[in-house]
């Protein structure tokens, strides 16, 4: 059995690949004994998209987090926060240049989570318009 359906090929054997096994793709034509039907297979379609949608935005949140705060920065900031922490804790005061660092630790948390909430408000929302903090 053999069948056409009407999405661009690398979307069809993107879907394919992911959903069905024991079915051939070439040259636009997908061949196999239990093909999808056309209903079946836009619904998989949409579930692929939508995921693949998600993830470009998991993937741009994160870039945009990194360029201001790569991976090395966000350790030394939480360790330096931690120690201001244990400072504190350990019942003495904050010079003015400490609490100064741990308040603009705190302002970089609260950025990279206005930036996490845009995520899940772009990945909530199938037709929102980007509106990255910056």
């Amino acid at each position: 059995m053999t069948k056409t359906y009407p999405f661009p090929n690398e979307t069809v054997a993107a879907v394919l690949d992911r959903y069905y096994s024991g079915v051939q793709f070439s040259g636009g034509v997908v061949s196999g004994d239990n093909l999808p039907s056309d209903e079946e297979f836009s619904v998989k379609v949409a579930e692929y998209s939508e995921a693949k949608r998600i993830i470009g935005i998991k993937t741009k949140a994160g870039e945009i987090i990194l360029a201001r705060y790569p991976s090395w920065k966000q350790q030394n900031l939480q360790a330096r926060f931690t120690e201001l922490v244990d400072k504190v804790q350990g019942g003495e005061a904050l010079t003015s240049q400490e609490q100064q660092e741990k308040d603009g630790i705190k302002a970089a948390w609260a950025w990279a989570k206005l930036v996490r909430a845009e995520s899940d408000r772009l990945e909530a929302d199938m037709n929102a318009t980007p509106n990255w903090p910056v």
